[in-house]
């Protein structure tokens, strides 16, 4: 196990012995192993000194402080740092209304952001048998290829050394090593899905029909990821000529995207939502309602909490809701190198950025009549998923400018302006796309 683990660790950077690893630490035997394994690595000087990460999800009681005590002192034996995290379970499940598991993966996913800045790599313990009860639980769910093909290896800054290995040879290690580990007595609540798969329905499979459904599962995740493999590579010259990405968003050619085959349509989906930073990418199901909507007429659209899919002439527009960042720099200059500039004397107080209202009028430049400006966007063409992104500025009394749209006649120049200030917009989303 070591040496598997050492050889992984080589072909990730064979040269560099600087590797600083985050290990995901729970105080279980699996996560237990996996930090004496990179204790070791670093005892062997192959990697810098590792830290251990640990969440406390407090919904045990006063188990939860039994156990995070029990990590500290763990810890403290290897000689290595300790980061805690305290997660608000509950009250995250009740907002978002979903369930403690899935409260507790999203909580974590967002903090591990954080600890990814500082390491190289995050090493989380997932083993086959974790990897057999995902793609169970995927299938069940309506998952496609990309949920089919189960836990990876390694995905971005995370790894997970020991996937090709058991839960009973992970076990067998901890004791033959005298790993010291708590058990977690949510472990066994049935009420938790992967514990139902675990402690129901595998059992009552491997008696009823299936001894070996673990394996069958890994085997199948293994053809599945092949052929995944193998789509993505052929369909990335086709998503390089037909998406175009921005932070938090992508832009899909729609007469290109629709006249491709189901599976190559699929990958680039998944391709443009990964680039828009979602966590997940939408699973079967969804996928099929996101092309049901994509075949629609221009205006439709589909969307979650996290994301929206719409139409817009020949342009798709996926949206990471959680991510999008419109990064338009605004320069302010007094060379006559800008594309707006307004009346100084015209603006009342304050210029600052900000977002509209449902309420807001503005006066197109060249016009007199306010209108509204949810008809000012419309006119420009602007697509609906956009305007509630797009960078406006207002004084104390109007909005003054809108990207796509931009200044308003009330700050216009006219024969008796005398001082005037000059905008500057850079990397304007508008115009790289529409």
């Amino acid at each position: 196990m070591y040496n598997s683990y050492k050889k992984f660790i080589q072909r990730l950077d064979p040269y560099d012995k600087n590797i600083r690893i985050a290990v995901s630490y729970s105080g279980g035997a699996d996560s237990g192993t996996l930090l004496d394994l990179t204790v070791k690595l670093f005892r062997e000087e192959l990697i810098s000194k590792p830290a251990a990460v640990y969440f406390n999800h407090n919904l045990r009681g006063k188990e939860s402080v039994s156990e995070e005590r029990f990590v500290k002192k763990v810890c403290a034996g290897y000689g290595i740092d300790l980061v805690i995290i305290s997660l608000d379970v509950i009250s995250y499940a009740e907002r978002k209304g979903i369930s403690t598991e899935t409260a507790a993966r999203e909580l974590r996913y967002s903090d591990y952001e954080m600890i990814a800045r500082k390491f190289d790599f995050i090493a989380q313990g997932h083993h086959s048998d974790d990897n057999a009860e995902t793609v169970f639980f995927n299938i069940m769910r309506g998952a496609g290829l990309e949920g089919a093909c189960g836990i990876k290896k390694t995905r971005g800054k995370f790894i997970r050394p020991l996937l090709e290995f058991t839960r009973s040879e992970i076990s067998d290690y901890a004791k033959r090593n005298k790993i010291e580990y708590v058990e977690d007595s949510s472990n066994i609540k049935t009420e938790f899905s992967r514990n139902r798969i675990r402690n129901i329905i595998f059992p009552m499979i491997e008696k009823e029909l299936n001894r070996d459904v673990k394996n069958s599962l890994n085997g199948f995740s293994r053809s599945v990821t092949e052929a995944r493999d193998f789509i993505d590579k052929i369909s990335e010259k086709t998503f390089s000529k037909i998406v175009h990405c921005s932070a938090g968003f992508s832009v899909v050619d729609r007469r290109g995207f629709v006249s491709l085959e189901p599976a190559m349509r699929t990958s680039i989906l998944q391709k443009a939502f990964k680039s828009t930073g979602c966590l997940y990418s939408p699973d079967r199901i969804k996928t099929a309602m996101i092309n049901d909507v994509i075949q629609k007429k221009s205006g439709s659209i589909f969307q979650t909490e996290d994301y929206s899919v719409s139409t817009h002439g020949n342009n798709i527009i996926i949206i990471n809701k959680k991510g999008f960042c419109n990064k338009t720099k605004i320069g302010l200059s007094e060379k006559r190198r800008s594309e707006f500039f307004f009346d100084v004397s015209k603006v009342k107080g304050d210029l600052r950025m900000g977002r509209i209202s449902i309420n807001d009028v503005f006066i197109p430049f060249g016009k007199k009549k306010a209108e509204k400006i949810s008809k000012v966007l419309s006119d420009k063409k602007i697509p609906p998923a956009l305007r509630k992104y797009l960078l406006y500025l207002r004084d104390d009394e109007k909005v003054v400018f809108i990207q796509g749209a931009g200044i308003s006649s009330s700050v216009g120049k006219d024969a008796g302006t005398e001082n005037i200030m000059y905008i500057n917009v850079k990397n304007d989303i508008l115009k790289k796309f529409f």
